[in-house]
Parts: structure tokens; C-alpha cells; sequence
């Protein structure tokens, strides 16, 4: 039978299990209380229950580029870094996902990936159509299998960088594990139009960027591919809907990928929806 020890340290727990995980400040206090409290929350064990029963991390804030600094721009009351986290200038935050931030060398045109929390920085020599491209676009996401990228930190990451320019938009991909850029993928289109250097959004083994106002573009994973998705040219307000998830908006200015959307396994076809 437990002793009655046991079971307050199983009530409170549970009790602590709940506490909301967008406000991390609350671990930190509940751990000041006493020491057995402390013991708990720092407990292997209990986190890893507590990263389960929550699913979804907390969104801790953004990076914002000022002036060629990127800047953390805290959500929540008491924020694990300072606004000059990264403590470097001349890079420009291109992307951020799995607790990883994606920056690029505006100046020696590298690219380097940050673990904010671990504080490793890797980087990353730019593929060759860097050189050569008018605008581009990057995504950082985890690869390590069966991942459910609540804690993923030291393991395996690729990065998706696609460059545009008269006529046609390269994309390649870098695998930290075999330490190289793929043979790009291409696609050609109008000369007019180039890549908005909004944040992808990754959706099953797609990552969707924005090429100009009314053009989609898709990077498949699986394939290694590109093509373009057109939307309307119109001015009314609408979502694009692929397969369940909504991955983007429209209204006059052009397609906004939508940071918040998470990856899973929908794959299908997209649709606009009108509102």
C-alpha cells in the first residue's frame, strides 16, 4: 500500500500537470515553494508527462528584424531570453521552427541555424544559387524520426532555401546529416513575379512560400519538387485550405502564410474559400 507521503506527492502532480504552459513562469514559481516541489518539476519524468499532456509547446515570442539585428520579441510575462538574445548583427531572421531560428549573413551570404535554449549555432555555407538569386526564402525544420518535436534539441534538421530569378525559382534542401545541399529543383514562371520573404509553412512533407501576389509556391519533400498553386485575382478576403488546415490568407496585399499553422500528415489538394 503507498504511504500517505506518495500519494500527496501524487496529488500534487497531477494538481501541477495542469498549470498552463504559455505562461512558463508558473513552473518556476511552483518549483520556489519547497524543495520536494522542486524536486518534482525538475523531474525527467514529470516534464516529459507534462510536454505530453499539453502537446503544443508554448509560444515563448518572435524574432523581429531591426536594423540587422534579429530581436526576440517576448509573449509571455517572464521570457527566457533578453531582446538581443542572439547578440550578433548583420543577420536577418528568416524562419523559426522545432526550436530552432534560421539566419542569414546579409554580409558574407551564409547561413547559420540557433538553438536558443542549447545555444549551439551551426553554420551553413549557402548553396550556389544564393549568389545568383534576386530574392529567397528559407525554412528550418526537424528530421529526426518519430519526432513529436515538443523537445527536439542536438538531433538531426534540414534546411529548405529556394532563391528566385528572372524567370525561375531554384530550390535545394541541406541535410545536417549528410552535411550537403541537394541538387536544386526548379520551376519556371513569368518574369515579373519573384518570392516574398515570408515565413514557409509546413504541412505534411510540403512547405508552402509565397511567390508574389496572386502565386503559391510548393515544395514537396518527398519528391523534391516545386510547383505553383494560382489564386484569384480578386480583392475579396478569402483562406486557403489545404486538405483540413488552413495554411494562409488573402486580402488585397497578397497571400499571407499563417506562422501558427502546425505540420502534420494532411496531404490533398488546396482551395480557396472565400469569406
Amino acid at each position: 500500500m503507498a504511504s500517505a507521503a506518495a500519494l500527496v506527492d501524487d496529488l500534487v502532480a497531477e494538481i501541477l500537470l495542469h498549470l498552463p504552459p504559455h505562461d512558463p513562469s508558473g513552473l518556476v514559481r511552483a518549483s520556489l515553494a519547497c524543495k520536494s516541489w522542486r524536486r518534482l518539476l525538475t523531474d525527467p519524468a514529470f516534464l516529459r508527462r507534462y510536454r505530453e499532456f499539453h502537446r503544443e509547446p508554448p509560444l515563448l515570442g518572435f524574432f523581429h528584424n531591426v536594423y540587422a539585428i534579429p530581436c526576440f520579441i517576448p509573449t509571455t510575462m517572464a521570457s527566457p531570453w533578453s531582446e538581443r538574445a542572439f547578440g550578433s548583427s548583420g543577420w536577418r531572421a528568416l524562419d523559426c521552427r522545432h526550436g530552432r531560428v534560421l539566419l542569414d549573413g546579409m554580409d558574407e551570404k551564409n547561413l547559420l541555424v540557433w538553438d536558443p535554449i542549447t545555444g549551439d549555432r551551426q553554420l551553413l555555407h549557402a548553396p550556389d544559387i544564393r549568389r545568383s538569386s534576386v530574392s529567397f526564402c528559407a525554412a528550418v525544420m526537424c528530421t529526426a524520426g518519430g519526432c513529436d518535436h515538443l523537445n527536439c534539441h542536438s538531433g538531426p534538421f534540414m534546411v529548405v532555401f529556394l532563391g528566385s530569378e528572372v524567370g525561375i525559382t531554384q530550390a535545394c534542401v541541406y541535410s545536417s546529416e549528410g552535411d550537403a545541399w541537394s541538387v536544386p529543383a526548379s520551376v519556371h514562371h513569368d518574369i515579373r513575379i519573384g518570392l516574398f520573404q515570408y515565413r514557409g509553412v509546413l504541412i505534411g512533407d510540403d512547405v508552402f512560400f509565397n511567390l508574389s501576389r496572386n502565386t503559391i509556391l510548393k515544395y514537396d519533400l518527398g519528391t523534391d519538387s516545386l510547383s505553383m498553386i494560382d489564386s484569384p485575382a480578386v480583392d475579396d478576403h478569402y483562406v486557403l485550405v489545404c486538405g483540413k488546415r488552413i495554411i494562409g490568407h488573402r486580402k488585397h496585399q497578397g497571400f499571407q502564410p499563417l506562422p501558427m499553422v502546425k505540420g502534420g500528415n494532411t496531404r490533398g489538394n488546396c482551395r480557396m474559400v472565400t469569406i
